[in-house]
């Protein structure tokens, strides 16, 4: 919450992943202006440089360059990296192959109750029932 009450600061940079995934040459280049204008205006005059960001920021490049062999869990135990990835599928509306009925009516709670006074929950649709 913290993060989202200073959205607004000229020193903040706030976007969603759902945002960035629609789109994401636009979310780039924003993210790139606001790190420095002179970083906005190389990428828009340098298109191999552009693609090379685009690269880079890729599910898929980054599932490459963080594959584990193992990994030690919290517990002290070796996790296989199949059941330990860092980086998913990094598709929106993937929580609906995790969550049961019982489950989003927990998450729904607790959400209300962190986030009560916030309009931060506008960001995103709403999921309900019938989404699963």
């Amino acid at each position: 919450m913290a993060g989202y009450e200073m959205r607004n600061e000229p020193n903040v940079f706030f976007s969603t992943y759902e945002q960035f995934k629609q789109d994401t040459p636009g979310s780039i280049r924003k993210l790139a202006y606001f790190l420095g204008e002179e970083y906005g205006k190389l990428l828009d005059r340098d298109e191999d440089i552009f693609k090379q960001v685009m690269e880079k920021s890729s599910p898929e490049f980054m599932k490459k360059i963080m594959e584990f062999e193992s990994t030690d869990s919290a517990d002290g135990k070796q996790q296989d990296v199949k059941v330990f990835n860092f980086v998913r599928k990094a598709k929106v509306g993937d929580w609906k192959h995790y969550f049961n009925r019982e489950l989003l009516k927990k998450m729904a709670d607790k959400i209300e109750e962190k986030t009560k006074g916030s309009d931060i929950m506008s960001l995103w649709k709403q999921p309900t029932e019938q989404d699963l």
